[in-house]
């Protein structure tokens, strides 16, 4: 046991003890052997103590030890002893690692800044441990808290006592982890929320089903998610009574996330009905989809907004029409992105646009003409300018221009361009046999938009209806002069 010879103990004398004790142990040895001399002869003593190895090692002892003999003159003073020792070197070492370990857990624990805990499963659960940091959550020492079993079911929340029972219950039940939050009552008289998580081990020996948990406070976060619910709550109500600017969220897909009343009234499609789909199921072409999904591509890589810019739109009943738009990207639940498509109508401002666009190549038309007409006395080249004015600006397929002969009450051919054939160059239209005859007569312009429906008796619409047109304008002109 401790590698010395028979001889070598007995050459040590009386001098054993004090040449093997570890001087740390001499207290508790003294003591053990003060009570076992005032013991009765069945008294059994254990003593725990290190003896030096011959390799010079501690060793560990465990010694059993009882009276065995007294003095014989009356005193009963104990004159030997009889015991065993074991090795226990082993046992004590391990115990020393797992006292290390246990220590160094329960500093971990207790520098942690969540509440630790060990309890009984259910409404009067007795409470094993809890970490220092109770106090600093809920205002009760670990010891007031260790000492009333019914203390937690009594600070939690009435509205939310069974649910959070009701979720322990079903963890154990289904051999899983929970995690639930729930408000508590501090000893200040303050309500705050936790968040409960951990997981529950089956009963030992008969006992109640043990919860080894973690309690946080989160009730910064809840404040935080109320007052961002309620700001959100504030910008959807805001966005739904804005009636002029069309508000639109984008998931990175470009899935619709909301879609405002404005958004409804510009795009013709209700909010329940768009919610989910992409634009080109609603109002993009796939071309028009793949140009939103690069602007969204951009908004994302450069975390700039794109815009704002012009578009074309079509709306549920097929009408075209123009918004001025700009995206850009907005922070989303679970950290992902999201984007926001703001559009303003200005359709009406495109339209008075291209008629401001019209009438300036009108007039640009009428200078272009009245340059030709000032500058020769051509009238072949002036009625070349003027026809070719006409039918750009009006953009249509033909125009002739016929002139008035007064004497004979006929119109007799004088220019003109896009005819397929050349039947006008050979006609002379008398005024009451033509349409063109009818708006000299009337001073009106005269239109007909199926030249195949016109009377049948005028001659010049037949023919001007086999050469592929389809619908007629005439439109009388009076020179001055």
């Amino acid at each position: 046991m401790l590698g010395y010879t028979s001889e070598e103990v007995k050459a040590m004398g009386t001098k054993l003890f004090a040449l093997l004790f570890n001087p740390d142990d001499e207290a508790a040895v003294v003591a053990s052997q003060q009570k076992l001399a005032s013991a009765s002869d069945q008294e059994v003593f254990e003593i725990d103590y290190r003896l030096r190895h011959s390799n010079v090692e501690w060793r560990w002892l465990r010694s059993y030890e009882r009276p065995f003999a007294r003095s014989k003159d009356g005193s009963l003073k104990l004159k030997q002893k009889i015991g065993i020792a074991i090795d226990i070197t082993e046992r004590k070492q391990a115990e020393d690692v797992l006292q290390e370990a246990e220590e160094k857990y329960r500093n971990l624990v207790e520098r942690l800044t969540q509440v630790i805990y060990t309890s009984e499963l259910g409404t009067n659960g007795v409470w094993e441990y809890v970490s220092p940091q109770i106090e600093q959550l809920l205002g009760y020492t670990p010891q007031e808290w260790l000492a009333d079993s019914t203390l937690w079911y009594q600070q939690v929340h009435p509205e939310d006592r069974d649910k959070q029972l009701s979720l322990e219950d079903e963890a154990y039940i289904n051999n899983e982890p929970f995690e639930a939050e729930y408000r508590i009552l501090t000893r200040a008289g303050n309500w705050i929320w936790v968040r409960d998580s951990g997981h529950i081990l089956p009963s030992q020996s008969g006992g109640q089903p043990i919860v080894q948990g973690v309690l946080m406070d989160i009730t910064e976060r809840k404040r935080a998610e109320e007052d961002l619910s309620l700001s959100k709550a504030q910008l959807l109500a805001n966005l739904d009574n804005t009636p002029n600017v069309a508000v639109q969220w984008y998931d990175k897909d470009g899935h619709v996330l909301y879609w405002n009343p404005a958004s409804e009234k510009m795009y013709g499609w209700e909010a329940i009905d768009a919610i989910g789909k992409t634009l080109d199921q609603l109002i993009h072409t796939p071309e028009e989809q793949a140009e939103f999904m690069r602007i969204l591509a951009e908004v994302q890589e450069t975390g700039e907004p794109f815009g704002p810019y012009e578009a074309q739109i079509r709306r549920l009943d097929g009408t075209p029409g123009w918004v001025l738009a700009t995206t850009f990207s907005i922070p989303m639940n679970n950290e992902q992105i999201g984007f926001v498509c703001m559009d303003v109508d200005i359709t009406e401002r495109k339209q008075a646009e291209e008629k401001i666009q019209q009438q300036l190549q009108r007039l640009n038309a009428l200078h272009s003409i009245d340059m030709a007409i000032n500058s020769s006395m051509d009238m072949q080249i002036t009625l070349e300018v003027l026809l070719n004015q006409v039918t750009s600006q009006l953009n249509v397929d033909a125009a002739d221009v016929l002139v008035f002969n007064q004497p004979a009450q006929t119109l007799e051919y004088a220019a003109g361009r896009g005819f397929h054939s050349n039947i006008n160059t050979q006609l002379q239209q008398r005024l009451s046999e033509s349409l063109a005859g009818r708006a000299i007569s009337e001073r009106r312009m005269i239109h007909i938009s199926n030249m195949m429906e016109a009377g049948k008796n005028l001659k010049q619409i037949l023919l001007l209806a086999n050469d592929a047109f389809h619908e007629y304008f005439a439109v009388p002109l009076i020179a001055k002069g």
